[in-house]
């Protein structure tokens, strides 16, 4: 299901940029506040804000116990929301068809930091798109090839008059891919597939309108997951970081052999082969992956970093541009777990290799959940999201 393509402005997902502040939310459960306490941290030594917005207000100070509650809105704070630089003023964008707790949210944070709201006639979630800037000054957009079937399907409805779309009859349609009745309009799955070319381009029109970024700059990548965020992270242009099949089998047999004599171990890699494996059959090949980057220009760098759907991901991470070079930042696996401190390491040894612009990194951990588990690992390997996720970036410009 790909167009043609025709042959840009500033943007949020970023790829490496300076980050003015980060944005978490919902003071709702422990884990949340260890997370924030700890990425509050690693902002004051890097030199950005990093900021809890709670149902009572903004918070930019350590948060505690006594400062649990109740919180109508999720913690995926990427997911709702993009903080642009528009006409020279931080505005908000999201979704027209968000749901009204998501709205709420996004009303509420904008009011309190006195930004401009901008509703957007797609639905684009924050893990399935990475903005950046490539070295001529022109302004990219990295997009999953579903969101954009997704932001078609949206654009079909649309078509048929119908007012006050939203996220409930949208996913509803795009999930069903069937017939969907709204009063007494059909929603035909089977007359938008025989026409989603034209949608998807109606799609990336408004795209390329809304977030005023030329056509030919807004990149489909294949699905390898169905967010990016969980297997590539975009770098210094032209560079894209991106989990590789190969590079994770071939640390998977480093790992058969070095605890060939555990049997805890043993059984705790194959069930984590079991869940990459299981992945592998839902999505396509990194190999896929990057053959696209490539030919939009990108330099893939291959690396070990997600293991399916389990609770170990390094490429679900946020990138600070400092004065000196990258900071990295990502999930921790590092506790009291053989098998995870190695598969870190590996890891970490081989982002200093392959990326020497990369100058610090800082894992993100939380604290220590339960046995081989901490917080950022609870959130993985029960909520398929880490760090990224987590946060939305606001960038300098």
């Amino acid at each position: 299901m790909n167009i043609s393509f025709l042959k840009c402005h500033n943007f949020t997902g970023h790829a490496a940029g300076r980050i003015k502040a980060l944005y978490m939310q919902n003071t709702g459960n422990s884990s949340q506040l260890n997370l924030y306490n700890q990425v509050r941290q690693i902002g004051i030594k890097e030199g950005f804000d990093v900021i809890m917005h709670a149902k009572d207000g903004l918070k930019n100070e350590n948060l505690y116990e006594t400062d649990l509650s109740y919180n109508p809105w999720g913690v995926w704070s990427q997911d709702n929301k993009f903080f642009l630089s528009r006409n020279g003023k931080t505005t908000i964008f999201y979704p027209q068809a968000s749901y009204d707790w998501m709205k709420d949210e996004v009303q509420s944070i904008a009011q309190q930091l006195d930004y401009p709201l901008q509703e957007t006639q797609t639905y684009i979630d924050g893990g399935a798109v990475f903005f950046g800037k490539k070295n001529n000054g022109e302004k990219y957009a990295l997009i999953s090839d579903w969101n954009i079937d997704y932001c078609a399907a949206y654009q079909y409805i649309k078509s048929k008059n119908l007012q006050d779309i939203d996220n409930k009859l949208l996913d509803n349609f795009y999930r069903s891919k069937s017939v969907c009745f709204v009063k007494d309009i059909a929603l035909r799955w089977d007359e938008f597939e025989s026409n989603i070319e034209l949608y998807r381009y109606k799609a990336l029109e408004v795209i390329s309108s809304e977030y005023d970024i030329e056509l030919c700059n807004i990149i489909p990548l294949p699905d390898c997951e169905y967010h990016l965020d969980l297997i590539m992270r975009p770098l210094d242009y032209p560079y894209v970081l991106v989990n590789d099949d190969e590079k994770v089998d071939e640390l998977i047999e480093k790992c058969r052999v070095k605890f060939s004599d555990d049997f805890v171990l043993k059984t705790m890699l194959e069930e984590l082969v079991a869940k990459i494996q299981r992945n592998r059959k839902k999505f396509c090949s990194s190999d896929e992956l990057c053959k696209k980057l490539q030919q939009e220009g990108f330099i893939p760098i291959k690396i070990a970093g997600t293991f399916g759907r389990s609770s170990i991901n390094f490429m679900n991470a946020i990138v600070h541009q400092a004065d000196d070079g990258l900071v990295y930042i990502t999930n921790s696996a590092y506790v009291d777990n053989p098998l995870y401190q190695f598969i870190q390491n590996d890891f970490e040894e081989n982002l200093h290799r392959l990326c020497p612009q990369i100058k610090r990194i800082h894992y993100v951990s939380g604290n220590k959940a339960e046995k081989d588990l901490n917080d950022i690992m609870i959130y993985l390997k029960g909520y398929n999201g880490g760090i990224h996720c987590l946060c939305s970036e606001e960038m300098m410009e």
